[in-house]
């Protein structure tokens, strides 16, 4: 029994001790990169360049509202309003409201809007001759065609701008490295600059089996032969028991017989000269015995 309390109270001082460990370590100081959102002047001095870290280059940030934002995005939204209300006064004294209606305001007594909506109707039998003459194929096709022009990215010059001057950046940085960490660029013939080489090719709106038809250009003719072809066959050609004949079993089982009558042939040759062998044998003994009458001549 004094054992068995030894042992435990031994275990609970491990555990407390254990615990106590953790409790230490759980309530000392945590690093700045474990503090959650961290900036710059709660952290050392270039502690970041010390870690590494992912990094969202491509991320659209929320923006901090603050009182000086929103005083000038109400003084922005006065002054449009009070240019609105200006040019709206001069156009009206002026006489010309309803040119000012017609661009400012777009309204439906428009000319530009009666002009389309007479454009766009159209008579019924024209839209069913439109339909009977498109075909199902020809609907997908224009449906597939517009939506490609649809997802189609508009170009954006600043946006190009900034992306060739990160990108003049980031070849300067692997210039430093000595090109380590990135492969080596290659001369562009269409763009007339030096890209780097993709790793992947991806190919789109391609069959599935031209993408199949991977095999060898130019082989030689030996390299295509079966095996017949190659070297003839000798004898009969190998076949299963499921594809023998009847003029096939025949045949084989007139070969088995006829190997059969010659190991019985052999085995009687061989049984007679063993016999007669060991008959010489046995009379040369009995000669030898003592008290023998039998007599070896020569």
């Amino acid at each position: 029994m004094r054992g068995e309390s030894g042992n435990f109270e031994a275990l609970q001082e491990q555990l407390d001790h254990e615990t106590d460990r953790i409790e230490e370590r759980m309530l000392e100081a945590k690093r700045w990169y474990m503090k959650g959102e961290v900036v710059a002047k709660d952290r050392e001095e270039n502690t970041i360049l010390e870690e590494h870290l992912d990094v969202q280059r491509h991320g659209k940030f929320s923006m901090l509202l603050t009182s000086h934002l929103t005083r000038q995005l109400r003084t922005s939204t006065g002054k449009r309003n009070c240019y609105f209300g200006i040019y709206k006064k001069n156009y009206q004294r002026a006489g010309i409201s309803s040119i000012f209606k017609g661009k400012f305001f777009k309204s439906f007594n428009s000319p530009s809007l009666k002009r389309k909506e007479q454009l766009s109707q159209k008579p019924q039998s024209a839209i069913i001759q439109d339909v009977t003459q498109k075909s199902l194929v020809e609907d997908y096709e224009n449906l597939l065609a517009r939506s490609s022009v649809l997802e189609k990215e508009q170009e954006d010059p600043v946006k190009n701008s900034i992306q060739k001057e990160m990108s003049d950046l980031f070849e300067k940085l692997d210039s430093l490295s000595h090109l380590h960490f990135v492969p080596y660029k290659i001369w562009s013939k269409t763009f007339f600059t030096f890209q780097h080489v993709p790793e992947v090719n991806v190919i789109r709106n391609r069959p599935a089996l031209a993408m199949e038809e991977a095999g060898i250009t130019a082989t030689a003719a030996a390299d295509v032969l079966a095996p017949e072809e190659v070297c003839a066959p000798r004898g009969e050609v190998i076949k299963g028991s499921t594809e023998l004949t009847v003029s096939d079993k025949r045949r084989h089982r007139r070969k088995l017989m006829r190997i059969r009558s010659k190991r019985t042939k052999n085995k009687t040759a061989v049984d007679l000269t063993k016999d007669k062998k060991a008959a010489l044998a046995k009379v040369i003994r009995m000669a030898h015995k003592p008290g023998s009458k039998v007599k070896i001549v020569n």
